[in-house]
């Protein structure tokens, strides 16, 4: 291999690994909230994380194919890589508690703490898989769970039945552009071409 002198190479295979994390992972956890994509859309999303890796300096025989491959590719590296065990419960639960206090502090104390910490713990678990949460110290209260089921029923509704009704796609597009939108403008985030580069870009003459 070659590298650029003076630098040290990164492991190949963490890189990989997280690549997977947005790819294969994301859309693991989209199937299991009940969002079905089309073959068509999740092909695009491979690609996407495909060109990403290459971008990231990742080898050739290490990015995605298809989703399959990546699956192939995560399961196996969860095999040495994986240590769930060792995942620190306390600060996991201080990082989801965080949330849930901006959840209750923002509805003005409409959604409860507990009920709202609830909702997200078994999320983290769901989505990730109780085998790969063990060291969260998060209690698996069952598939069958309100929580679990509420997670499915508005990822069913809104990710698979809304976007195949009469213009349902095009309206959840247009809600999701005025929420990033905003929220970029309550950031003071720059637009456009400047975009992170803080400073504004001037045409060359």
């Amino acid at each position: 291999e070659i590298f650029v002198e003076g630098e040290v190479p990164l492991n190949q295979q963490d890189l990989a690994i997280t690549l997977g994390v947005f790819c294969y992972i994301n859309l693991r956890s989209l199937r299991r909230m009940g969002i079905v994509l089309s073959s068509h859309d999740i092909r695009c999303y491979v690609h996407m994380w495909r060109y990403a890796g290459h971008v990231l300096g990742i080898c050739e025989d290490l990015l995605p194919k298809s989703v399959e491959d990546q699956e192939e590719f995560m399961l196996c590296s969860m095999l040495h890589q994986g240590c769930p065990d060792i995942i620190p419960g306390s600060a996991t639960k201080d990082f989801i508690d965080a949330f849930v206090q901006k959840a209750n502090r923002e509805t003005f104390g409409l959604l409860p703490l507990g009920m709202t910490q609830t909702f997200l713990q078994q999320m983290t678990r769901f989505l990730n898989g109780s085998d790969y949460t063990t060291g969260m110290e998060i209690e698996d209260l069952g598939d069958w769970h309100w929580s679990v089921l509420l997670i499915r029923l508005v990822g069913f509704s809104l990710g698979t039945v809304v976007p195949r009704l009469p213009l349902g796609e095009e309206a959840l597009f247009r809600l999701n552009t005025l929420q990033v939108r905003r929220a970029l403008r309550q950031r003071g985030t720059p637009t456009g071409h400047g975009a992170g580069s803080g400073t504004e870009i001037r045409a060359r003459m």
